[in-house]
């Protein structure tokens, strides 16, 4: 236990105080707190650098958003000037209030010229704004007015077509609802949809009012149509020529809890043909719809990391996204950030390095010192364990030190000869292991005791026919042999104490058969109180046990009863057995 105690301390205060003096720790608490000052810094400085990099993203994408969210803004005006051009042509408003008047008596009046009229510059109108399929050539000769999903058409307040270019889809399904439902006096805009052929076309309706009419809803004759395919408002979606290769500007509403994808993307996903659940997290859509005008970094239906801000389009349920990948565009910052971690990293190292290096050139003296002081110590301590052996070993009585778990500590040679164990084997033994449970269970029992009341505890106890005395002396600090802490233990010195107990059994035994003849020897001279001290020993040994006193008392106690009558001894056996009262002398001769 010394040499093991001598070992840890030796280790334990060379690493401390040769590693880890005062100066040192002072060095290198300083040297950690500027390694930690230049770390924040460095990182802000790289924090900054990708800040600067997103502000200078969402100035160029709300540049590029405004410039697209202008065009769009333009194209839909253009659709309503082209109608509303149309529904301010004098001829068309008097034939159409003509019309409504019930003036003109013509039963069929798309023959009449003037529906010839009409239909030429309906066309004309219609192709000039994109309102005309173009004719493709099997249907320029055809007697024919094909079914299309594109042109211009003339209906009055009823619904009722009155003319239409070539290719006007029929007023049913949702065009019919969108002419039904759009309140008098009012132009409107059908919200992109696809059509029968597959096409996403979207229509438009500007009201006509009565030739020199007041423009108010009770003025107004018919209504212009106009349905067009929508691919050169999607063209106005291109990012310009200096973009990113993955930028991308879409359309995009939101439809309960549905997001739509209206334009086309750039994995080749046709308009109308992707949808998403509004509740997708960080879906980029959501985010710009959600968001109007704010800036983010989100995930695109692609799953990738995108740069995002949007805009909603005037007078329609669309918001307008630009988005751009984030890899791609904060890659140029992100390499920047790097070189500027490596630079302070490769610096720290430097640093590091330079001021190890001279810690250990100026200390290499002083360590070389503390070595020599501390094998000085070693040898000491080596000598004072030879010495505690010397004298443990020499003693008769075995000696040993448990730790808190009950394992061998240190033991004495004869601690080892009685166990059969060589005692450099005993360290770290159990001490079931080494004396058996029954033996081991015993003095457990007095351990705890011992270190309960941390005051010494003696008892003997026999073991396989031996009679040995142990003291339990409770030490405060004993090096665990498993953790190498230290943890309470207790030191127990072991004496046979068999010779010393059999002779005290043997003068006891002695003692008990000279009190046995006394109280023969009092019977007999009293026939009368015969058995007396007997009953009265066993009474007093009872009332010792109900008091739970120990043995030793209750032994005693017993021995008293038995000789209370003692004094009857001096008292001749006439006057013991006289009957009737005693006189004055015999009285006198008593006490």
């Amino acid at each position: 236990m010394p040499k093991q105690t001598a070992e840890r301390e030796t280790e334990s205060k060379s690493f401390i105080e040769v590693y880890f003096s005062t100066k040192a720790v002072i060095v290198v608490l300083l040297v950690a707190a500027a390694i930690l000052l230049g770390a924040v810094i460095t990182w802000g400085v790289a924090g900054s650098e990708r800040d600067r990099a997103l502000q200078s993203w969402q100035a160029r994408m709300g540049i590029v958003i405004e410039g697209q969210l202008s065009a769009i803004d333009s194209w839909l005006d253009r659709q309503y000037g082209a109608l509303s051009a149309l529904a301010d042509n004098a001829s068309l408003q008097l034939y159409m209030t003509t019309l409504a008047d019930g003036t003109n008596g013509k039963s069929d009046k798309s023959d009449g010229a003037e529906a010839t009229f009409l239909r030429n510059l309906l066309t004309v109108t219609a192709d000039k704004n994109g309102f005309l399929k173009p004719r493709a050539s099997s249907e320029i000769n055809a007697n024919v007015n094909p079914l299309g999903y594109s042109g211009m058409a003339l209906l009055d307040n009823d619904g009722k077509t009155l003319v239409a270019t070539r290719g006007m889809p029929p007023m049913e399904g949702p065009l019919k609802d969108f002419v039904k439902n759009t309140p008098r006096g009012q132009r409107a805009m059908l919200d992109i949809y696809t059509a029968a052929s597959g096409e996403a076309v979207m229509a438009f309706l500007v009201p006509v009012f009565a030739i020199q009419g007041d423009n108010d809803p009770g003025s107004q004759v018919g209504v212009v149509v106009g349905v067009r395919e929508v691919s050169d408002l999607f063209s106005l979606l291109k990012p310009p020529a200096n973009s990113p290769e993955t930028s991308e500007s879409l359309l995009v509403r939101r439809s309960q809890n549905v997001v739509e994808y209206v334009s086309p993307q750039l994995d080749g996903t046709e308009p109308m043909k992707r949808q998403m659940d509004a509740n997708t997290p960080n879906l980029e859509a959501v985010f710009a719809i959600d968001k109007i005008g704010a800036f983010g970094i989100k995930s695109d239906y692609r799953g990738k990391q995108v740069l995002v801000t949007g805009r909603p389009v005037a007078g329609t349920p669309w918001v307008l996204l630009h988005k751009v990948d984030a890899d791609l565009a904060l890659a140029e910052s992100g390499s920047r950030r790097t070189r500027i971690i490596l630079f302070f990293a490769l610096a720290s190292l430097v640093v590091v390095m330079l001021i190890v290096a001279a810690w250990k050139h100026g200390t290499s003296q002083k360590y070389a010192e503390q070595a020599e002081r501390y094998r000085t110590l070693s040898e000491e301590f080596k000598s004072e364990e030879q010495l505690l052996r010397l004298v443990t070993d020499n003693q008769p009585d075995a000696m040993y030190i448990l730790d808190n778990e009950d394992r061998y500590c240190f033991s004495n040679q004869e601690a080892a000869v009685r166990a059969g164990v060589n005692v450099k084997d005993m360290s770290g033994k159990t001490l079931e292991s080494v004396l058996g449970p029954a033996k081991a269970n015993v003095y457990k029992i007095q351990n705890e005791i011992a270190l309960k009341k941390f005051d010494a505890v003696a008892a003997v106890h026999q073991f396989d026919g031996k009679y040995m005395q142990s003291r339990h002396i409770p030490i405060k600090s004993v090096p665990s042999v498993i953790s190498h802490k230290d943890t309470p233990g207790v030191l127990i010195v072991e004496q046979d104490v068999s010779d010393v107990v059999k002779e005290r059994e043997k003068r006891e035994r002695t003692l008990q058969q000279i009190v046995d003849a006394l109280v023969t020897a009092v019977d007999r001279r009293d026939p009368y109180a015969k058995n007396h001290s007997a009953k009265v020993a066993r009474l007093a040994r009872g009332v010792a046990e109900e008091m739970h006193l120990d043995a030793t008392t209750a032994d005693t106690t017993e021995t008293a009863g038995k000789l209370m009558n003692i004094g009857k001894l001096g008292v001749s056996s006439e006057l013991l057995t006289k009957k009737g009262k005693l006189s004055n002398d015999e009285r006198k001769s008593i006490h």
